[in-house]
């Protein structure tokens, strides 16, 4: 969290921003962000080591496991389960930011339904991604194969039902805010879209990942 940020919380505490009206929850979910995102940011190593960890498993484990395996729904689930492999490792290092952000959102109130809800739902989706472990991807497409493509493991089901509709990124902005944004909060609200930027970014570089495990693991999407 910059010493901007810091001193903006002090002099505006967030349980005060609750119930103060649109600008000061704006505010004190634009606080939240920024110090996500910037969390995010300065970790962007531990999480290229995270990936590069992940494939090192896949390439020690189970080298072409799913090789002449069909392209089908079934498939696009275990593709869907290397994703959120992907995703839960990278996000590791930000646990305890994401609870801290869940924690000082939560309860933030607009005039706008639309926004109050956005913000819920939001929060709900981080709190599911923190609740999932790093799923066994060798293991589950290995029960898919030994299976003769019949049918998925449970924990792939069961991990994919939770991860795919709860898949956000680290750092969003409800759609409506900005109108809301007050004219001290600009400056604020202008860095946290530049680090939410930084953060989009890395999520698109991260496609090498995908692409490769797909490959060591010989599966189609």
């Amino acid at each position: 969290m910059t010493l901007a940020v810091v001193c903006s919380a002090a002099v505006y505490p967030v349980g005060a921003h609750a119930a103060g009206g649109d600008a000061a929850a704006t505010h004190a979910y634009l606080v939240a962000d920024h110090a996500l995102v910037r969390t995010a940011t300065s970790h962007f190593g531990v999480a290229r080591s995270a990936f590069a960890a992940l494939l090192h498993r896949l390439r020690s484990e189970c080298p072409g496991i799913a090789a002449e395996s069909p392209q089908d729904e079934e498939s696009t689930q275990l593709s869907d389960e290397l994703i959120g492999a992907m995703v839960t490792s990278a996000y590791s290092p930000d646990r305890a930011h994401i609870r801290a952000f869940v924690a000082a959102t939560r309860s933030l109130r607009w005039s706008s339904g639309a926004i109050t809800r956005w913000v819920r739902g939001y929060d709900a989706n981080l709190s599911t991604l923190l609740a999932l472990g790093t799923p066994a991807v060798c293991r589950d497409v290995g029960a898919w194969v030994s299976g003769h493509y019949h049918a998925l493991a449970p924990s792939t089901v069961a991990f994919d039902a939770r991860f795919m509709p709860a898949w956000v990124a680290l750092g969003e902005m409800p759609p409506g805010l900005s109108r809301l944004v007050s004219s001290q909060d600009r400056g604020l609200f202008a860095g946290t879209q530049s680090a939410e930027a930084e953060v989009t970014e890395f999520e698109a570089s991260a496609v090498e990942t995908y692409v490769a495990g797909m490959k060591v693991l010989a599966l189609n999407p």
